[in-house]
């Protein structure tokens, strides 16, 4: 996830507000060599929760500027081109005439303190310090906080020497120039860090970090991690190490000096240029630097070294996730890339169709629905967009996209543009069809005949139909005859296609896109029941059976699993989901008296929750969450919200010792001849 995504959204659309009207056409624009450079001197004292700064700002121009500075911080004065000037805030904002034109310098001297906020995080039932914080556990200076000065320019450059009590170590994105640490007592941490690229805004980061650095050729790798975390260090640098040679050799040439982790106090997973901030719990998770950590480092390339047209959608996310998450799969086994392009597509299936969005229209993360379309639907277009063009082309096509936009900002039209070029024919179809309507892929099989011609040769004819509007597309087929399977790719376009095959064996079976090829509606077998079905949807109802300390701690972790609002329920109504959480003996005599299956065979082991999803005969979703005490269901606080592809899990505390889903009784979507 990028983290300078929001901040830069925020600034864009209020420096066009300002100026008129929104300029559509930023992503076809060209990022000008910044005009305004902060050479930034910041000292955090962090058992005050304290900051004092002093903000030299190079600036060509005669206008007037305006910039915002937090409310918890104050100007304490301001000097311009040497000169000491009266400035004063209207509405929050500051402002200040330049006079004559030319290059000027500005000086913002200001201080104060930034104190830890609760803040409850559903998902983990904790409550972490939410920045901007200064706090000797950890300081977070998020951009786009109005830490530091922040002028409507846009893009800027900067340069910034930061102090701090050791042991207490601190890191903003840039090239690290120098840095200095006296051990004593008393002592202090000192580093100066430039950054001479297109820069959207500056995220500070502090703590009691241990720093662990490994030198790769010209590039600076280092963990910023709290004690006890140290000995996950070797791990996540010699990973990190494979990772820059991995998209660098794909996409072209890592774009920064240097790449940190840095551990968080909170639950996130945030990238920035040369860097990524993540939860120190999800650091410790052993699957972390095998699928986040590389999801993370990509976006320094896609997000951080391209910048994304807001505007006009979010590409990078949907990308990432393919050039990553599913990547790193695929290199693994097909067999588990075929498993996460199901998943996508259960995830899909299991969305409300008002709920739905065009895949454009889509700029960040809000709910799990946005992710379903921004990082999924988006991943798997880039999935047929690479079988449409052949790997080759593909690759060539990032590797253009990269040379053509480094630095700049680009949007889904740039990228069309990119692959389109070095195709050699029109994608306009192709992006329009995928990136501006809602939906998926519906096909189904119309008329089918087959009819022995000679000995060893047999005609087969059939109809592919797919609803509206259709699509253009190639559909992957698998003809399964007396000698064998045959392959097949199928052109289709409109609502009917006639297609003629002729064989030379009987055929048995028809199978359009039997490996989840193309993004699709599932077909009868192909979606089993997924905790997902029930928690995204809008009128899900909430039932629970337990005393008042129960009843509220299952609320509370309701709020947290569903995508939309609670809505509680003392009683069933009939032909809507549902979501129950309940003591096992309630729960088994709930199953019981509205005739529903009880607990299933594959969670009779030894638990102290079991949790699992279902069909009524009526074909509506559900979800049992069945917890043997009190404490059982606190436990599933951290872990439940997280498995919501899963279509069953038993729980021994927070671990999950039985995990799975129920099978698929298709696999593509069938025709099957009658047996002679």
């Amino acid at each position: 996830m990028i983290e300078w995504r929001a901040w830069k959204l925020i600034v864009l659309v209020y420096f066009f507000d300002i100026t008129g009207a929104m300029n559509s056409s930023i992503a076809a624009e060209v990022v000008a060599p910044p005009s305004l450079r902060h050479n930034l001197q910041v000292t955090i004292i962090p058992n005050q929760n304290h900051l004092r700064a002093t903000d030299r700002i190079e600036v060509t121009g005669a206008d007037t500027l305006r910039f915002t500075l937090a409310d918890e911080l104050t100007i304490n004065q301001v000097h311009l081109d040497g000169n000491p000037v009266s400035i004063q805030a209207t509405d929050g904002q500051w402002y200040i005439d330049l006079g004559k034109p030319g290059p000027h310098e500005l000086e913002i001297s200001y201080s104060g303190s930034f104190l830890p906020k609760k803040q409850t995080d559903r998902s983990s039932h904790t409550s972490n310090l939410s920045g901007p914080i200064i706090a000797p556990e950890a300081s977070y200076l998020p951009a786009g906080s109005g830490w530091y000065p922040e002028f409507e320019t846009g893009h800027f450059t900067y340069e910034l020497m930061v102090s701090l009590p050791s042991p207490q170590k601190a890191v903003v994105p840039g090239l690290l120039v120098h840095e200095t640490e006296n051990h004593d007592k008393g002592g202090y941490y000192q580093a100066r860090f430039t950054f001479n690229d297109p820069a959207w805004g500056i995220p500070l980061f502090a703590g009691p970090y241990q720093v662990r650095e490994h030198h790769h050729g010209a590039y600076r790798l280092r963990t910023y991690f709290f004690e006890e975390m140290e000995p996950l260090s070797a791990d996540y640098l010699a990973l990190s190490k494979d990772y820059l040679d991995q998209f660098s050799a794909r996409i072209g040439q890592y774009p920064f000096d240097s790449f940190y982790i840095i551990a968080a106090r909170l639950p996130v997973g945030l990238g920035f240029p040369g860097i990524t901030y993540i939860g120190e719990h999800v650091l410790k998770l052993p699957f972390i630097k095998y699928s986040s950590l590389g999801h993370e480092f990509l976006h320094n390339w896609w997000g951080n070294g391209v910048y994304v047209d807001y505007a006009n959608g979010n590409w990078a996310e949907g990308l990432t996730t393919y050039l990553a998450d599913y990547s790193f799969l695929e290199q693994t086994s097909s067999a588990m890339a075929l498993v996460r392009r199901l998943e996508w597509l259960q995830d899909y299936a299991a969305l409300p169709p008002e709920r739905d969005r065009p895949s454009r229209t889509f700029t960040s993360k809000t709910h799990k629905a946005s992710q379903v379309i921004g990082y999924n639907k988006v991943a798997f277009l880039f999935h047929m967009l690479r079988r449409q063009l052949g790997e080759d082309v593909f690759e060539s096509s990032l590797r253009r996209f990269w040379r053509e936009q480094r630095f700049q900002i680009a949007g889904w039209d740039e990228l069309e543009d990119a692959f389109s070029d070095e195709a050699g024919k029109d994608l306009s179809v192709f992006f329009s069809q995928w990136l501006d309507r809602t939906g998926a892929l519906d096909i189904s099989f119309g008329k089918v005949e087959k009819r022995r011609e000679e000995q060893n040769k047999w005609h087969l004819s059939f109809e592919i139909k797919q609803s509206e509007p259709s699509y253009q597309l190639q559909v992957p087929l698998t003809i399964l005859t007396a000698k064998g399977p045959v392959e097949r790719l199928i052109p289709i376009k409109g609502t009917d296609t006639k297609v003629e095959i002729q064989l030379s064996s009987e055929p048995m079976a028809l199978v359009a896109d039997p490996d989840f090829h193309l993004f699709r509606r599932l077909g009868s077998g192909e979606a089993p029941p997924i905790l997902r079905d029930t928690l995204l949807h809008g009128q899900t109802q909430t039932l629970v059976l337990g005393d008042e300390a129960f009843q509220q701690k299952a609320m509370e972790l309701a709020h947290a699993m569903l995508d939309s609002s609670l809505q509680p329920n003392n009683t069933l109504e009939p032909g809507k989901p549902f979501l129950l959480i309940g003591l096992s003996p309630s729960v088994d005599t709930f199953l019981h008296t509205h005739e529903l299956p009880g607990v299933p065979d594959e969670l009779t082991v030894k638990s102290s929750a079991q949790v699992w999803a279902l069909r009524t005969p009526q074909g509506q979703p559900y979800v049992i969450i069945s917890a043997d005490t009190l404490a059982s269901l606190e436990a599933l606080f951290r872990p439940l919200p997280h498995y919501g592809r899963r279509g069953y899990m038993a729980f021994e505390g927070s671990k999950a010792v039985v995990k799975g889903n129920w099978p698929l009784s298709n696999s593509g979507i069938i025709y099957r001849f009658d047996p002679h």
